[in-house]
C-alpha cells in the first residue's frame, strides 16, 4: 500500500511539472529572443524618444579617413554627430562583422572621446562635461559611445534593442 502511494505521489509530481512546463509560453515568460536591432534600427528609435540636437551622420570614407575605422569590418553602424562645433553631441553605434574585432573598434572609440574631450575643454565647459562624462560601452558584436545630456535614455535604448542587461 505503502509502494502505491509513493508511486501515486511521484506521478503527481510529474504532471504537475509537466503542467508547469506548459504554461512556460504565458504571461510570465519572456517568449522567444528578439533578433537584435541593427544600429540603423537603434538610431531611428532614439530619435523618435529622446530629444539631440541637429545631427550630421558620417559615412563611410568619413569614418575610414578621420578615424581609422574600416566600414568591411563593419554589419552597420550610425556616426551621428552634432552638427554645431561647439557641442560635442554623438551617438555612434558599431556593429562589428567579427566578435574579434570588438576590442579595436572600442579602442578607436575611446579615442574619439579622448579627442573631443581636448576639443572641448577650454572651449566649451558644457560641451567639454558632455564629452568627459560618456564612456565606451560593448556588448557582444556592438560597441557604442554616446554623448549626450540624455545619454542614460539612450543607451537604455541600445541596451534593450539588442538583448543587452
Amino acid at each position: 500500500m505503502r509502494r502505491i502511494r509513493g508511486i501515486i505521489a511521484a506521478l503527481i509530481v510529474l504532471c504537475a511539472l509537466a503542467l508547469a512546463g506548459c504554461g512556460a509560453g504565458g504571461k510570465g515568460s519572456a517568449g522567444p529572443a528578439a533578433e537584435p536591432k541593427t544600429p540603423e534600427e537603434l538610431y531611428e528609435q532614439i530619435l523618435k524618444e529622446a530629444e539631440l540636437p541637429e545631427m550630421v551622420l558620417g559615412d563611410d570614407e568619413y569614418i575610414v579617413n578621420y578615424y581609422g575605422i574600416d566600414p568591411e569590418s563593419l554589419d552597420g553602424y550610425v556616426f551621428a554627430t552634432a552638427d554645431s562645433a561647439i557641442l560635442a553631441d554623438a551617438v555612434i553605434i558599431l556593429k562589428a562583422k567579427e566578435e574579434g574585432s570588438v576590442e579595436k573598434l572600442a579602442e578607436a572609440l575611446r579615442n574619439i572621446k579622448e579627442w573631443k574631450e581636448a576639443e572641448m575643454d577650454n572651449y566649451a565647459p558644457d560641451a567639454y562635461k558632455v564629452a568627459k562624462a560618456s564612456s565606451v560601452r560593448t556588448e557582444g558584436k556592438y560597441v557604442w559611445l554616446v554623448m549626450s545630456e540624455q545619454s542614460g535614455k539612450i543607451e537604455d535604448i541600445i541596451r534593450g534593442g539588442i538583448g543587452a542587461k
